[in-house]
């Protein structure tokens, strides 16, 4: 009787609310010890008992309040959360840690009840496709400019660590302001070169980059050499290769994916170039040149070869991709989806092994491909002072810090959006100024 009267009476109603019971004194009696402390209740019944009874639960509701007892009506996730901001190639992955994506509920990671019980809030590098929107990280902060990609994170981070900081808010105000205390760590997919004993760089996954292809008439060229893409990459007008003509795409400038394959097809001695055939190509849906694309996007690569096609017939296109991009998409785990029209190919002086085998919806990495040169740690970049203090910050230490933190036991998770489980993870010595 007691569970049917809780669950008439709580339904519809998330919040702490007045319920109205019509019940007799017995049941209204276990309805008010079960629910003290929770929620305020009225009684409604024939019997001056149970008025009384009704006139009990209220005061014991008081006192519950008056001691701290009730119940947050806020979301857990909202508690003081550990904010993220910046890599595109690892927000899904996180947003699953965080509890939720692509429309799969997972269990949110989070820190014991000892620190807090703690849990991650996490901001994705665009919304909807926009690159120029804005967020407010926590609730009653300021407004400011969407970090999008691995460069823009850290330098979002560094502002709100760094005293008198501001970071820009153009995209929802005017000028700047200070975001500090706003951001906990950033998302990044590359390990910055600067200098410095600032930022934690802490890995907690393994990736590795190739090319996404994709032509729209003709069979693909799904192989080449880092001696052909570096000349790719550095020929703006194409190369042509087994009788194809190739361009190379770029990627928009803050991504970490689009810094660490710059660096490595620009070689030794070259200069990487933005092809005006590819990048300069004009949307059809903005009237406008493309431009840099976003990383690990299929949909923009056809669009983008569609767009070539038209100028130079039979040619093909492709752009750097991060391989755990390509899997968590292609198997439907992350947001996107991945045409099954756009390839990811094979480096073959790096490794005979296509960097990824199996078929949709259970494709994996290769282990091989992803131990090569090009394979790549994913990190988590914290302000060394709080990853690393000898005392205190004992939540974000459960969630990030050493093999045995949360993050790091998250192997099959990991795993499922298209990157490996790293022997390092949770190592917070690698120290950088940005």
């Amino acid at each position: 009787m007691l569970d049917e009267v809780l669950q008439r009476s709580f339904r519809g109603q998330p919040d702490a609310t007045w319920v109205v019971f019509d019940a007799p004194a017995r049941t209204a009696q276990r309805a008010i010890r079960h629910l003290k402390g929770h929620i305020n209740i009225m009684l409604s019944t024939k019997k001056a008992k149970g008025l009384s009874l009704a006139l009990a639960a209220i005061a014991l509701v008081g006192a519950a309040v008056s001691t701290g007892d009730s119940a947050s009506a806020d979301p857990k996730q909202y508690d003081a959360p550990f904010v993220g901001v910046g890599s595109d190639t690892t927000q899904d992955l996180i947003n699953a840690f965080a509890g939720f994506e692509n429309g799969v509920n997972y269990t949110p990671l989070q820190t014991d009840s000892a620190t807090g019980q703690k849990q991650l809030v996490s901001w994705d590098a665009t919304a909807g496709g926009l690159t120029t929107t804005c967020i407010t990280s926590r609730t009653g902060g300021p407004s400011f400019n969407r970090p999008n990609g691995s460069g823009a994170g850290r330098t979002a981070l560094l502002t709100t660590i760094t005293a008198g900081g501001t970071t820009s808010n153009t995209n929802c105000g005017t000028g700047t302001t200070s975001a500090s205390g706003q951001i906990s760590f950033a998302r990044s997919s590359s390990l910055s070169g600067t200098a410095g004993t600032t930022l934690a760089y802490v890995p907690f996954a393994r990736d590795a980059l190739s090319f996404g292809y994709y032509r729209k008439t003709g069979t693909p060229v799904t192989s080449l050499t880092v001696a052909q893409l570096q000349q790719i990459f550095t020929t703006a007008a194409g190369v042509t290769i087994g009788g194809v003509k190739i361009y190379g795409c770029d990627i928009q400038s803050g991504s970490g994916t689009g810094q660490v394959w710059r660096t490595n097809m620009k070689g030794s001695t070259s200069v990487f170039t933005t092809t005006t055939v590819c990048d300069g190509a004009i949307d059809p849906a903005t009237g406008l040149a493309f431009g840099g694309s976003q990383e690990n996007d299929g949909d923009a690569l056809v669009a983008r070869g569609d767009a070539v096609d038209a100028i130079d017939p039979g040619a093909q296109v492709i752009i750097g991709f991060s391989v755990g991009g390509y899997i968590g998409k292609a198997n439907g785990a992350a947001r996107g989806g991945m045409p099954t029209t756009v390839g990811i190919g094979t480096i073959s002086d790096l490794s005979a092994n296509n960097p990824v085998t199996g078929t949709r919806p259970n494709l994996v990495g290769d282990s091989a491909f992803y131990a090569t040169s090009y394979g790549r740690d994913l990190y988590n970049v914290f302000p060394a002072s709080v990853i690393n203090s000898a005392f205190g910050n004992d939540a974000i230490k459960q969630l990030f810090k050493g093999s045995t933190s949360q993050v790091c036991q998250a192997t099959t998770t990991i795993q499922k959006f298209g990157f490996l489980a790293l022997g390092t993870c949770g190592d917070s010595t690698t120290l950088r100024g940005a």
